[in-house]
């Protein structure tokens, strides 16, 4: 049995830095269902033909992906603050992190390049 003084203890910092990966996960598959979801009523409605334009569909299958790296962003985080682990030496948040945010910056440039 473990005693009371023996568990780890969030410091307010590690707390914060959760919150914040939390947060900016969230806000990003937030943006990423609405853009999906604009661009294909869009689409839609000016009648575009969504099978032929590459760019379109490169975007919407990044923010998918921006998406689904997100649940999995905060499925890391979820683990490894059950595991109290640092941040910083969790390579699976910062690689799921950084893999949600590429994905996201690419489907931008993608919609861009498809609108001019």
């Amino acid at each position: 049995m473990r005693r009371r003084g023996a568990e780890k203890k969030f410091d307010e910092g590690l707390k914060k830095a959760y919150d914040l990966h939390s947060d900016i996960a969230k806000q990003l598959i937030t943006i990423c269902t609405a853009l999906l979801g604009t661009a294909i009523a869009a689409a839609k409605i000016q009648g575009i033909d969504i099978d032929i334009d590459h760019f379109f569909i490169a975007a919407a299958v990044l923010l998918l992906l921006s998406i689904l790296l997100g649940i999995l962003h905060l499925g890391a985080l979820a683990s490894a603050a059950i595991e109290h682990t640092n941040l910083n030496k969790a390579w699976n948040v910062r690689g799921t992190a950084i893999a949600q945010q590429l994905s996201f910056w690419g489907a931008l440039i993608c919609a861009a390049i498809n609108v001019f």
